[in-house]
């Protein structure tokens, strides 16, 4: 038997490691595209602790059996994936949330048979390329149409074969707004309260939240002749009950992790549905709202500041090198380093020789070709911070957009390109180009416009708290830096 799996996120993994121990390596393969394959061949996923040895491939052959096991949200560049793995003979299961994946794959495919399914029961969380589950769960498998009785009961025999618990249904429809019954109320309200499968376990507003919205699904159940009941409903409330109270749900895990979630599978299926019988469906309308104001404010762009961020700056170097008395590396701090000049530079409107034409009349003469060489050559100082290159890496792999919001001079384009590669950001703002400085807010204006971006989804990161607070004062996310990019990393699911 061949088994192929498409997403790696909760489901892919569980049941991967599953199938692996059951029927070994070679039975099971997971399909991704070649960036998702360098990813895992780098970093690899891990179940309950222990690291999985999987097989990535970017094509196979026609399987028996393939399970879809990504968001709605990436359906569409699944099933193109896919298309290799589907034969006359492939028995195709969904382990999609809500209630129209199957529907699309039969538009999609037109070969294969699709078997109606629905993964219950499980409380796995998976957060970054690390899975925990205590409660495996269980697919429940049907067919609407009895002429797929006997494509169901192959489906049944390769899920035993492969040691994945199923129970066969005899009114899948049913099940299945039951169980997305049981999402629309669990997984937008844990996400919106930014809590654990506790906060809707307990007495108080969260839960009946959760039955409140559950219960607009239960009575559009009856409109659409599908027959979920109040016994059904408090079934599955009661099901919630015995989940582990620190898990959580797929939706809160793509809140944490920054993704957009399959809120419009939800409530927003809920709302259009709904419509078609004038039903009132306020909490499910109120949810879907607070989702979108969610994952509106979701970073997509970091923005960096240059000095003490990205490289390191420290003008005591150029003055133990330049400078030979105590008196003249103080004099020469003071007043280049900290002077007004050094902020006109910044902001373009003098050069380098006219600082220190001004600077120099400030300081004795005996300091003057000191001072001159710390004005040429103090970049002598700049060098990579520690963690920025790894750090960078990682924001692009998953997916971020890089700027560099600078205040400097023009001295800029001599030493940086040296270090960085200006190409590697996606922009960059020097305050010397445009006459504006950080903290101005127009600096900020001028960066968000350029490129077009939503400054809700921008983070930016300076070591200065002025700096920082003028970009919250435009509307981006800001981190008042310290030298620590793995806080960063673990803060944003770097």
């Amino acid at each position: 038997m061949k088994i192929a799996i498409v997403g790696m996120g909760a489901l892919g993994i569980l049941y991967g490691d599953m199938i692996t121990e059951k029927l070994g390596k070679e039975a099971v393969c997971f399909l991704a595209d070649e960036q998702r394959i360098e990813t895992y061949s780098q970093k690899g996923v891990f179940c309950n602790g222990k690291r999985c040895d999987f097989s990535m491939v970017s094509h196979t052959e026609p399987v028996d059996l393939l399970l879809f096991a990504v968001k709605g949200t990436a359906l569409q560049e699944a099933m193109k994936l896919a298309e290799c793995a589907v034969g006359e003979e492939t028995i195709i299961l969904s382990l999609l949330n809500g209630i129209s994946s199957e529907e699309l794959l039969e538009q999609k495919y037109d070969k294969g048979t699709v078997i109606h399914c629905i993964a219950q029961g499980m409380d796995a969380v998976k957060l970054g390329n690390e899975l925990t589950y205590a409660h495996a769960g269980e697919l429940r498998i049907g067919t609407p149409d009895e002429r797929r009785r006997q494509h169901l009961e192959k489906a049944a025999a390769l899920l035993k074969e492969a040691g994945i618990p199923y129970v066969m249904e005899e009114d899948i429809r049913h099940r299945l707004w039951g169980k997305w019954m049981l999402n629309v109320g669990v997984n937008q309200v844990v996400m919106v309260t930014e809590g654990t499968y506790r906060t809707i376990q307990q007495p108080g507003k969260a839960r009946d939240m959760m039955i409140a919205a559950m219960d607009e699904v239960r009575r559009l159940s009856q409109l659409e002749g599908t027959g979920v009941t109040e016994q059904d409903l408090n079934s599955y409330v009661a099901l919630v009950d015995t989940l582990n109270p620190d898990g959580m749900p797929s939706m809160r895990q793509d809140g944490l992790a920054h993704r957009y979630s399959e809120v419009d599978f939800f409530a927003g299926t809920v709302i259009e549905k709904a419509k078609k019988y004038g039903l009132s469906v306020p909490v499910n309308e109120m949810l879907y709202a607070k989702v979108k104001e969610i994952e509106a404010g979701y970073i997509k762009n970091i923005v960096l500041d240059m000095g003490n961020v990205l490289l390191k700056f420290d003008p005591q170097i150029p003055l133990e090198l330049f400078v030979e008395s105590d008196e003249g590396k103080q004099l020469i701090r003071k007043e280049m380093f900290e002077g007004p000049e050094w902020i006109e530079t910044d902001l373009g409107n003098i050069s380098d020789m006219e600082m220190y034409e001004s600077v120099k009349k400030r300081i004795p003469e005996a300091f003057h070709s000191q001072l001159l060489k710390c004005v040429e050559d103090w970049e002598v100082c700049m060098k990579p911070m520690e963690g920025a290159k790894d750090f960078c890496d990682k924001a692009k792999e998953k997916g971020y957009k890089l700027y560099v919001l600078s205040n400097a001079s023009k001295k800029f384009y001599k030493y940086f390109p040296r270090l960085v590669e200006l190409d590697y950001f996606d922009g960059s703002v020097v305050s010397c180009d445009v006459h504006m400085i950080k903290p101005q807010p127009e600096i900020y204006q001028y960066l968000l416009e350029k490129y077009g971006l939503n400054p809700k989804e921008c983070l930016f990161i300076d070591d200065r708290e002025e700096n920082v607070a003028g970009a919250k004062a435009v509307g981006m996310q800001g981190y008042l830096f310290r030298n620590d990019y793995p806080a960063i990393a673990e803060k944003y699911f770097l």
